[in-house]
This record gives structure tokens, sequence and C-alpha cells, in this order.
């Protein structure tokens, strides 16, 4: 039996650091960045683990113990967000920390509310309402998708939107197929759109959406 040697050369972790870029705008409160791997985990788990790290008062952050990979860069917020991320992927070789990244924010994000229905129109509580990008091409891209669950009375909120065209549904199926090819599908066929413009809130019912899985 022939065997083939396999060398596999362990890159040592390092830090990421860098500041958030807000414009005239004050910094948001009680945020941190995180650094999402942009290629999916494989169970070998060979490099491209992220990390998170909170932001100090004055814009900057550190996130020690990161692995060789490809990362884009975000940001988690303890409260309702009234901005997006732009688009910022960091690459992280292992021979050196990453000083200088930066993150900007962008505060013309719009906002979508409304109630959350079932086809009779009467409300349901504590529903699951998704909102997600029209455009086939960002529908994997977390940015352009968000999930929030509405209240006792089906009355639901979600900010931070990018400006552009959504599809508003309410998902009663497993979560995880939030962002699945053939949940998009079918989403594009039977959820109600809107438009969310820049600074604004839209106003628009979220209907449970059919034949759910």
């Amino acid at each position: 039996t022939l065997f083939r040697s396999v060398v596999l050369t362990a890159m040592p972790r390092v830090a990421v650091s860098g500041h958030l870029k807000t414009g005239l705008e004050p910094l948001p409160r009680g945020v941190s960045v995180t650094l999402i791997p942009t290629a999916p985990a494989v169970n070998a788990r060979v490099g491209g683990i992220g990390g998170s790290a909170n932001v100090s008062d004055d814009g900057r952050f550190e996130i020690t113990g990161v692995e060789a990979g490809e990362y884009r860069l975000g940001i988690h917020s303890g409260e309702p967000p009234d901005f997006f991320v732009r688009e910022r992927i960091v690459h992280v070789d292992g021979n050196a920390p990453i000083a200088g990244a930066y993150l900007e924010l962008d505060f013309s994000a719009g906002a979508v509310i409304g109630r959350a229905v079932a086809s009779d129109g009467k409300p349901i509580p504590n529903a699951m309402v998704v909102t997600q990008s029209v455009d086939p091409e960002k529908r994997a891209d977390s940015r352009y998708r968000q999930s929030r669950r509405a209240n006792e009375e089906g009355e639901y909120a979600v900010s931070g939107l990018i400006p552009g065209g959504y599809l508003v549904f309410v998902w009663k199926g497993d979560p995880g197929l939030i962002g699945d090819p053939d949940l998009f599908a079918q989403a594009s066929v039977h959820a109600d759109r809107v438009k969310i413009d820049a600074r604004a809130t839209a106003h628009r019912d979220a209907i449970e959406l059919s034949n759910a899985r």
C-alpha cells in the first residue's frame, strides 16, 4: 500500500485592530465588531475562525486570537440599529498582526414596520418576520437579510436596512432555511415587496408565507 504524506502548516493566531468610521454621526453605544469567515466552515476547522471585540469610547477595537483566513468585518448592536455597515474584507495570513483595519457605518439606513398577519388577516403573536433583498445576487449576504420577532400583538419593526427593494414575510419553518435558495425562490413568488428609502420608514404588513416547509 502506498501512502502519500500530507504536510499541514499551522499558522499562529494574530490580532486584528482598527476603528469605526461614523462620519459626523456619534458613535453608537453598546456595539461590538465581529470577524465572520467569508467561506463556509469545514469539519476539520482548518483556519478561518473569527472572533469579536467590544468597541471603546473612541471607536477603536482589537480582536485577538484570529486564525489565518478571509473575513468580513461586521457589527453587533445591542439595540436596533439605525445604520448599516459598508462591506469590508480583511485578509489574515497569520504572519503578522493586522493593524489599521476600519469599518464604516452608513446612517442612511431605512426601516419597515407593520404587523405579522396570517392569510385571513389576523395578527400572529411572536411571529418571525423576514426581510430579504429582492436581488438574487444578494440572497446570501447577511447585510441584506434580517429577521425579527413580532410582539404579542403581532407588531414588528426592522431597522438598519440598506435602501432598496425587499421581500417581507412571516416564516414559521426552520430558521436555518432563511437564506436558502429554495426558500428565496418561494418568497419571490408569494411574499409581498416593499421599497426601503434612505432615512425613511416604510409601512407594510408581513403575511405568512404560503406552502411553508
